[in-house]
């Protein structure tokens, strides 16, 4: 009997372990598909001719950046100083609004809660850079990944600046793409660019390939003019020139994305999040199973309840006989129904902030339940068990103990 016992519990530990290892698997099955979504990284810039600051700054944003990150695009609105009639000026202040923002150059957004204002703080962008893995390209009423993006969607007159190449919005369908090397090939001119295939030409490696049998027309390279223009003689980089430009029209439809609605809200940019003991860390620098360990170890170090429950049972266990064995099945079987527990609550919290997308006002919720549970503690201090208790009382506490034993 003791044997089948034991081959029973051998079965059913083996059939843990695959399980897990299965779920693993899906996981990062699951992980991997969900990073092939998108892998480019977009930020929306604002600058103006005239703006000291930014003098300093367009060069490092608009050209050392794309060159230096392949998967970089900067969507730029640029304006000369003190004309408020200016499109790009005027959508900037409508921008603002929107986004809550001061209306203050230079600046560089990823999302609402990754904004870099200033000569000093812009810079540190780079760093944001670091650590995405990719980020949708934050528009005036939502975010959207590159891939997804409609042009046409593109208010007033941006720049769009990637891998050392431009695009030059000229009017609703017609653009200006300009670039360094290759001269344009000759062509038949049968076919208009479509939408995706106009923002290929930022990233693709044989732009002789994408140009053939396309409609364009050859024009003569315009200076990308930053800031510095407007400081002579300072030292400044005053502007970008290309070797070549053409322009091209596009199709009014753009050419349907493969990444589909709901994939495209499933993706989250890389955050930095700020954990007891350890400080601030970048998640993008810690595979998930790191990070789960990590996570694991603060948890344990800073949640007493789990440490009292353990101690609780182990205590009870020791003036028994054949505690050894005994601590290793209490121990065993709390380990692993603690970690369902952990696995199931963080799954339901997951599910409830895909669904609802209200996660201020859910961790309000939660963060007033815990005040209340709190509330009830300390009044339990001063008048035990008088009223609402969250505490067991004596008779119940020792009955507890019994059943435990």
């Amino acid at each position: 009997m003791k044997t089948k016992n034991k081959n029973w519990g051998t079965k059913f530990i083996v059939l843990v372990v695959i399980y897990f290892l299965i779920g693993i698997g899906k996981f990062d099955f699951v992980f991997a598909e969900d990073k092939s979504l998108s892998s480019i990284i977009c930020a929306t810039y604002f600058t103006y001719i005239g703006c000291p600051n930014c003098a300093s700054v367009d060069p490092v944003v608009l050209i050392e950046w794309p060159k230096k990150y392949p998967n970089l695009v900067i969507i730029e609105y640029m304006w000369r100083g003190g004309d408020w009639r200016d499109p790009n000026s005027q959508f900037f202040g409508e921008f603002a609004s929107v986004y809550k923002i001061h209306s203050a150059v230079p600046q560089i957004v990823f999302n609402k809660d990754n904004i870099r204002l200033g000569r000093l703080n812009v810079p540190k962008a780079e760093d944001d850079i670091k650590s995405l893995s990719s980020n949708p390209c934050p528009l005036i009423n939502k975010n959207v990944f590159w891939e997804n993006l409609n042009l046409n969607e593109l208010k007033a007159k941006p720049k769009i600046w990637a891998n050392g190449r431009i695009l030059i919005k000229l009017n609703k369908n017609e653009w200006l793409f300009q670039w360094n090397g290759e001269s344009p090939p000759e062509t038949t001119k049968k076919e208009k660019f479509s939408q995706k295939e106009l923002k290929e030409l930022l990233f693709t490696e044989n732009l002789s390939e994408k140009l053939k049998n396309k409609i364009f027309h050859i024009a003569k390279p315009q200076k990308a003019k930053f800031s510095g223009v407007a400081f002579p003689g300072s030292g400044v980089i005053p502007y970008a020139e290309f070797e070549n430009a053409i322009k091209i029209k596009i199709t009014e439809k753009p050419a349907e994305s493969k990444i589909s609605y709901q994939a495209v809200k499933k993706k989250q940019t890389v955050e930095e999040i700020e954990i007891p003991i350890f400080g601030k860390i970048k998640t993008a620098k810690f595979s998930l199973p790191a990070l789960t360990i990590l996570l694991g170890i603060v948890d344990g170090l800073t949640n007493p309840c789990g440490f009292f429950v353990i101690f609780f049972l182990l205590s009870a266990l020791i003036s028994l006989a054949g505690a050894r064995k005994k601590m290793i099945l209490v121990g065993g079987v709390f380990i692993f129904f603690f970690a369902l527990y952990y696995f199931l609550f963080m799954a339901l919290l997951l599910n409830i902030f895909i669904l609802g997308r209200k996660i201020a006002l859910l961790t309000t919720v939660a963060g007033g339940i815990c005040i209340f549970a709190g509330l009830l503690n300390v009044k339990d201090y001063f008048f035990f068990q008088k009223g609402i208790s969250l505490s067991l009382s004596k008779g119940k506490k020792l009955k507890f103990e019994e059943r435990v034993k």
